[in-house]
């Protein structure tokens, strides 16, 4: 759902529903649900201003207990009081970027389409990743780990979490320990009892171009206790690179990552000192959760058709 579209910068509110078949290939026919209609204030220097939003990208989703989530992400939209031109009237003071620092989420139908969206904040005073988040679920504790906090210009290592409750609504939010160096674009998945993030991007922001960079291949893991609280993080074997914009999946005692992208080194080749090198992945590789909780050394496992990133996933069983 969501995500770039077609165009340049063009962002999407479309849900596209696809049934499976009995030999896990996807039906072609599909039906389309949409994101919320969301209407935003923001604040300008010439004042308040409303806005209509278009798409959303860099967030997260899941399904869980008949519910659709959406968590975090960047909203794309259009100011009602002017228009790029030559659409309209310009827009004569900034635009400010606009996150999503909630939950979104809604029941499924019987035909696989959206029901009626509801709305669970972040809470309010805590520096929370809110565009490409980590967020993992166990049993019924909703994680979210990590992620780029724009307000604050930071990537975060906080945690919270939420119990998924039977309504679809989620209890209050507590926090958890933090990990110890904050990242985005980062994948997070628990397994035997044990929350783990892995790899991601532990750069921040310079101006409003970018980000400095700073890729990881750390490993850190936390157990999880029988009330869903975290305990302290601790280090476990690294990946074979630095890796950003990859997923993470746990099978049975192991821990799977699946494509993104390699970041080689700096590479100056445009002479404006911003270029960095990436490899895309069609790579996977796995790791054995041992019983303490960390990981055997990763080794390649299998290889996608095709590289891949930015992509999600949604695990059923095997």
């Amino acid at each position: 759902s969501g995500g770039f579209g077609p165009g340049p910068n063009v962002n999407t509110r479309e849900i596209y529903i696809y049934r499976i078949r009995p030999d896990f290939t996807l039906d072609p026919a599909y039906k389309i649900s949409y994101l919320p209609d969301k209407m935003l204030k923001l604040t300008t220097t010439g004042g308040t201003v409303q806005a209509q939003v278009v798409g959303l990208d860099g967030h997260a989703m899941f399904i869980y207990n008949g519910y659709l989530y959406v968590v975090g992400g960047k909203f794309q939209y259009q100011r009602t009081d002017c228009y790029p031109p030559p659409a309209g009237t310009p827009c004569n003071t900034p635009t400010p970027t606009a996150w999503n620092r909630a939950v979104l989420f809604a029941p499924l139908q019987p035909d696989g389409t959206v029901g009626a969206w509801m709305e669970a904040p972040f809470p309010s005073a805590m520096s929370i990743g809110t565009y490409t988040p980590g967020v993992a679920v166990y049993k019924d504790t909703l994680y979210i780990a990590g992620g780029w906090d724009g307000d604050g210009q930071i990537n975060t290592n906080t945690v919270i979490s939420a119990i998924l409750l039977p309504d679809g609504q989620l209890s209050l939010w507590r926090e958890e320990s933090k990990f110890p160096k904050g990242r985005s674009k980062h994948a997070v998945v628990a397994n035997n009892n044990f929350l783990y993030v892995i790899g991601g991007n532990t750069g921040g922001a310079v101006s409003q171009d970018g980000y400095t960079q700073g890729y990881e291949n750390s490993v850190y893991y936390a157990p999880i206790d029988s009330d869903g609280n975290l305990g302290d993080w601790v280090s476990t074997a690294s990946l074979p690179n630095t890796w950003i914009d990859h997923r993470a999946i746990a099978v049975q005692d192991f821990l799977l990552v699946v494509g993104g992208r390699n970041v080689n080194e700096y590479n100056d080749v445009t002479g404006q000192g911003n270029y960095y090198q990436y490899t895309l992945h069609k790579t996977v590789v796995a790791a054995r959760v041992q019983p303490d909780g960390s990981l055997t050394p990763w080794e390649g496992y299998k290889y996608l058709p095709a590289d891949l990133y930015h992509d999600m996933h949604l695990q059923n069983g095997e």
